[in-house]
Order: C-alpha cells, then structure tokens, then sequence
C-alpha cells in the first residue's frame, strides 16, 4: 500500500478534530491521527480518502422564534481537576464525551468511550484562537508509552517534550488516562509536571445544555463529545460531535453566537445566533433533520475564569 496515500488521508482525518482551543485541537488531532493509521494500514487508504468530504451548503432559513423545546440540562461529570495552577490561568474551555448510544448517564463517571478535557488560558487568548495555556484531559484514547518515565503521585507516567510538553499516566486501573498539555507557558515542563502531580478526582459537573433525539444510524454505536467555551465579544459556542465506532466518519452540530463559517450546512437560529452541521460525512436531508430536531439552551458560563 502506498505510504504517501496513507499519511494523506489520516492527516486529512486528523483535521477534523472539534473546533476548540488550538492546543487542544492539535492533541485531539494528534491522537485521532493516530488511532486512524492504525485503522488505515488495514482498512486501506483509498476508503479512508472517500471518508473525507467537503461540507454541503443548505439554504439559510430565518425562522421567526429560535427552536422550541429546550432540553433538560443533563449533568456529565468532569471527573478530574488540578488543584495547582501557574499564574494567571483560568478555566475557558470544557467538554466530555460518551457512548452515543447510552447518553452521559449523570452518575457514572468512567467506563468505555468516556472523556472529559478542560483548559486553562492565560488572560486575552480565547478557546477558539491559538495561543498558551494548559489542558487536562481524561481520556484513554491519547497519550501511549514513548517519553522519559516519571513519577506521578506514585504512579508511572511519561513525559514526552516539544513545542507542546505531555504528561500521561493512569490514575487507577478503573479510570481513564490522563494527560496534561502545556504550551507557551513559562517552564512548561516544571508547569506540566505540577499540574499533573496536583491533580485529584473532582466532583465538577459540565452542564449538557443541547440535545439531539435523533443521529444517523451509523453514529449511534460511536462515541458522542459535547463541547462548550466562551467566544468573542461575550459569545459563547457549544456543540456535539457525533463519531463513528471506526472514527471514520463525523457529523458535528454546533450553536453560537454571531455568524457561521463560510462552507458549512447552516441555517440562522435566531438574531445573534447560528446553529449549524458541518461533517465529513453528513448529507443535506440528515443535516436539515438534525438541525430541525436539536434541542438547545444557552449554555451555563459561569465556571468561566475560575481555577
């Protein structure tokens, strides 16, 4: 099989990671990319090539009023905080993710297919910009064995340098892996290795403040991740990542403040709003349906510039 086409395609893939905060795009993409060599080197290159689309458009409707039928807000655990911060950081980011299938059932807080992931920036740099800071995620999916071996709380861990510095290690055998990301922040490795010493079960909760009755029935036996940060001019952005069980396909329906993308299958929610599906993967009738049967609500900031 042709090398050349293999990284091409699983670099295309790695590109569809969520919007967010470029550090922590750059690590979900990192590991996505990854995860879909693996997957490439037997499936074949040229399927994973056909995977990757170009948005469709759908016409730009106005309706009078935003969509009815707000969801019940649903609780998913954080799991994990750091109780050690470096100055001038604060919280600008969340998200957790879950079996589609199943939903975010509130009061389990680990298992197959969970993750949670929070960021902390220096004042200035917004969660969808590039720029410094810091992530934790809890997620079994990154990190691997390559790096200089650690300590971590007496736990094994690794410690991997770079434009960005990575710690991973496992908490307990019933948890998922962590891993702090650090960069273009003073002493990144003195920072990520802290960071990652001081962290310690949390009972933070992520409010889940959209919903969707209704997903393509080839994403229902993947993983779904909702994500929710502070935008621009006091805005605000959320959204659901639908993903595939082979990580080969993707819908994503996201609401926020201010206008959408170019490209993207939009339509406008409301004055100030936009709701939209972008995908790589996702036809114009499913995008119309998703969107039709979204439910939605704006979402709760308040954790915003806490430690």
């Amino acid at each position: 099989m042709d090398e050349k086409r293999i990284s091409d395609a699983y670099e295309a893939i790695a590109a569809l990671a969520p919007t967010s905060h470029g550090l922590e795009a750059r690590i979900t993409a990192r590991a996505r990319a990854h995860r879909q060599r693996r997957l490439l080197l037997t499936a074949g290159a040229a399927t994973a090539v056909a995977a990757v689309g170009v948005p469709l458009t759908l016409k730009e409707r106005r309706p009078e009023t935003a969509p009815a039928g707000a969801p019940s807000v649903i609780e998913a655990p954080l799991m994990f905080t750091p109780s050690w911060f470096p100055d001038g950081v604060t919280e600008q980011y969340r998200s957790v993710r879950f079996d589609t299938a199943t939903g975010p059932e509130p009061g389990v807080v680990a298992g197959a297919g969970r993750g949670a992931a929070r960021s902390w920036l220096p004042p200035g740099v917004r969660a969808d910009t590039e720029g410094p800071g810091l992530v934790l995620y809890a997620d079994d999916r990154l990190g691997d064995d390559s790096g200089e071996p650690v300590d971590i709380a007496g736990r094994p861990g690794t410690l991997q340098t770079g434009d960005t510095v990575q710690v991973c290690w496992k908490a307990g055998p019933d948890w998922p892996g962590l891993t702090v990301a650090v960069q273009g922040l003073p002493d990144p490795v003195d920072v990520a290795l802290r960071v990652a010493r001081s962290t310690i079960h949390s009972s933070a909760l992520m409010n889940l403040s959209m919903s969707s009755p209704w997903v393509p029935g080839r994403f229902t036996g993947g993983t779904t991740t909702a994500t929710v940060f502070p935008a621009a001019a006091g805005g605000w952005q959320q959204s659901l990542l639908y993903c595939s069980a082979d990580y080969l396909q993707t819908a994503e329906v996201v609401v926020r403040t201010g206008p959408p993308p170019a490209s993207v299958i939009r339509w406008l929610a409301g004055p100030g709003v936009s709701l939209y599906v972008t995908g790589n993967s996702v036809t114009g009738a499913e995008a119309g349906r998703l969107i039709e049967e979204l439910r939605w609500t704006t979402p709760d900031l308040s954790w915003v510039g806490d430690r």
